[in-house]
């Protein structure tokens, strides 16, 4: 079953039973169970949901006078839990104490408002943060050609709880993730923006003198009957080496990256390019200082790096390997330690 639940409170439109035409106002889920599953055909066991409903001719859900088309109703639930399968093989992602609402704003456009706590359950997790999804959809006739509009958020996610939500295990990293990302085109062809905010990053292995903020911006092109992202980019902004006008940057360029093997394959991306330019010796030093207690603070030498490397798939019973250089040039003294 795509949803279950043990209670579902449903409402009626009273004015709807003197014209012989029931409407329903409002129907809740309380503590439901949706599982989202999607086929080896790419199908999605909510598609055929979506399409019906697309298909009915209904009034919007704040219509307050009845009309010749039944008004859409208010659908909410609380404490939901949301599970993954892709083919065979059901993800350890889901959604728990999960608040959701999906009402008809228009007779062409739905809006929908989701809110709940990231888990996996291969593994523990005690903080993994808030997860925040709102916007709207609207009718079409295959589920590829759904116009989205949303926006995402998660926040109050520990850097040690984040790596364990990605990849199952503790990557030991500190700090504080918050993630803004933003949906908008067709369900088959979303430009997908995201902005990925790292606060006080750090190793867990020790306190350094000073911590790393980091602001990554990233974009792509997301398939979401597909769940892969083509073309997909971040790039880092860096401070502004002594000498230059204009700021460094660390850019990573793949040709996919698909989102149902995150789980097994790590970012599953494909083609991945790494690039650097303007990027200033004394950044690279303070990223060098979040893993050896041996480079104190104090000097900051000029000069920048620069050069790209490639990931690329080795021949048949070889490895895959970094291929490409990178350049650059050191000016003034290095701070190390001579003891």
């Amino acid at each position: 079953p795509i949803i279950r639940a043990n209670t579902v409170d449903v409402t009626l439109r009273p004015s709807s039973l003197w014209r012989r035409q029931v409407e329903i106002a409002s129907m809740t889920f309380e503590q439901p169970s949706l599982n989202l599953v999607r086929n080896k055909a790419g199908e999605w066991n909510v598609q055929s949901l979506l399409m019906h409903a697309a298909q009915v001719n209904t009034a919007p859900t704040a219509q307050r006078r009845a009309g010749p088309a039944p008004r859409f109703p208010y659908i909410e639930a609380s404490g939901a839990r949301v599970n993954l399968k892709i083919g065979e093989e059901k993800k350890p992602f889901s959604l728990t104490d999960a608040d959701f609402a999906l009402w008809l704003t228009s007779p062409q456009e739905w809006r929908v408002r989701l809110k709940g706590t990231p888990t996996r359950t291969d593994t523990n997790m005690f903080d993994p943060g808030t997860v925040k999804l709102e916007g709207s959809l609207k009718r079409a006739a295959t589920m590829g050609e759904v116009p989205v509009d949303l926006t995402a958020s998660w926040h109050g996610a520990p850097m040690g709880e984040a790596s364990k939500l990605l990849s199952g295990t503790d990557a030991g990293w500190r700090g504080n993730l918050g993630v803004e990302a933003t949906l908008v085109g067709t369900l088959a062809a979303a430009k997908l923006t995201t902005a990925i905010h790292m606060e006080d990053l750090r190793r867990a292995e020790f306190v350094p003198v000073e911590t790393m903020d980091v602001l990554a911006d990233c974009q792509g092109t997301l398939d979401v009957t597909s769940t892969v992202v083509k073309d997909p980019d971040c790039a880092v902004a860096t401070p502004v080496a002594e000498g230059l006008k204009v700021a460094g940057r660390v850019v990573a360029i793949a040709d996919s990256l698909d989102l149902s093997a995150l789980d097994t394959e790590g970012l599953g991306a494909s083609g991945l390019r790494v690039g650097m330019t303007n990027v200033p010796d004394a950044w690279l030093l303070d990223w060098a200082r979040l893993f050896s207690q041996r480079i104190p603070a104090g000097e900051r030498p000029g000069g920048t790096v620069a050069g790209s490397v490639l990931y690329a798939a080795g021949r048949k019973g070889q490895a895959a390997a970094w291929q490409g250089e990178f350049h650059g040039e050191v000016v003034g003294p290095l701070p190390w330690k001579t003891e």
